[in-house]
This record gives structure tokens, sequence and C-alpha cells, in this order.
């Protein structure tokens, strides 16, 4: 049983799936993983097993590289595909390379101040936030200090946008698909969602959810 397991967790699977995916396979060995990817998205999952669980906030703390396609003119209370709309703009955009990265410069930077999507695991009086999301209470907590490196444009359309981001811990990607809409005059949500990359570790040197039986016996 290794001590340290690079997953690529495929959509429509929780962090969690994963993490009992293993405890189905190894019943007796403590899983924890370095940071949570929402069941929507894909992407590296880093877990570390047995002793080396105690570990887990120095992995936390390795740079993200996603690649996220935003969809524009709806706004999710999730802030992403899953939710239901909540706010729609029905007169279309005129939007520019110029303008969408120009948006994106002011989004980037360090200590960046970022609010947290009303569905996070973010904790208010010792309940994290989806929680009270919901039961249709939603608190909007004071704004984050994050570390955003960089944003780039890969490709746009009238109704959507792909980017690329590079960032810290705490990092909401949900949060710059809503943040950049604003800035562009509409509203918007992810549409879909890929970690490419924590520290070395990308599809390249992941397994995959099949390899498990293999890597956790």
């Amino acid at each position: 049983m290794k001590d340290f397991i690079p997953v690529w967790k495929p959509t429509n699977m929780t962090s969690y799936d994963v993490i009992r995916k293993i405890q189905s396979i190894n019943n007796k060995i403590k899983v924890g993983h370095c940071g949570t990817l929402d069941p929507f998205a894909s992407g590296v999952l880093l877990l570390c097993t047995g002793k080396n669980t105690k570990n887990i906030s120095k992995f936390m703390l390795l740079n993200k590289v996603y690649d996220a396609t935003i969809s524009l003119n709806e706004e999710t209370d999730t802030l992403d595909l899953t939710g239901k709309i909540i706010k729609k703009k029905n007169k279309s955009i005129n939007i520019t390379k110029k303008n969408i990265e120009k948006c994106l410069l002011n989004l980037t930077g360090i200590k960046t101040r970022q609010i947290p999507p009303y569905f996070s695991a973010k904790k208010f009086h010792g309940l994290k936030m989806y929680e009270y999301a919901r039961k249709d209470i939603f608190i909007r907590r004071k704004p984050s200090l994050v570390d955003i490196y960089s944003i780039s444009l890969k490709s746009y359309t009238d109704s959507s946008i792909k980017i690329k981001v590079n960032c810290g811990k705490g990092v909401y990607i949900r949060s710059i698909a809503r943040d950049l809409a604003y800035k562009l005059n509409t509203y918007g949500h992810l549409k879909e969602l890929t970690r490419i990359e924590i520290g070395g570790y990308n599809i390249s040197n992941c397994y995959q959810i099949e390899d498990l039986p293999n890597v956790c016996s």
C-alpha cells in the first residue's frame, strides 16, 4: 500500500467516493485528500494514507492549475452547472478579447480578495456554508485573501469563455467565473472544470480509478 496516491478523478464522482473506493479495497488504512474537487469536475486529486496523512497540509500548499469553461448570461445558486438558475441576462453582450483579458488581469494577484460561493465548505458558526445554503439560508462571507498567479484566456464566444488558472490554496474557480461575468456586465457559472496540475502531478503521473485495486491492495 502506497502512502501517497495521486489520482485522476473522473466527473460525476466525489472526492470522498475516491476515498471510499480505496477503503473498500483496504478497509484498515486511513485515507485523506489534499484538497477536494467538485463532483462535476475532473482532474488531479492527491491522497495521503496511513502516517502520511499528517503531511496533508503541506501538499495543500502546492500550486494548482485549472482549465475552466464559463457559461455566460446565467448565474446559478451553486455557481456551477449543477445548481438552479437564479439570475439571467436576456440581452446578448458584446465582448472582445481585449476586454476579457483586461478583466482577467483585474482578478489576478497575490493576496487577492475573493468572496467564496454560498455553496462552499467554508465554516460559519461551526457549520459549513453549504449546510445553510441547502436550507435556503445564504450567508455572504467576508472576502478571503488568496493567491491567483495568472489567468490566461484560451478561447471565447458570445456565450462562453475558456480560461486557464494558476493559483494557490483556497481559490474558488466558481468565484472567478462569477466575478469575471460581473466585470463583463453579465452573469456566469462554471460549465466545465479540470484540475490539470497540482505541483508536479498531472494526468501523466496520476493513477486512473481502475488502477486503484493494484495500487491499494
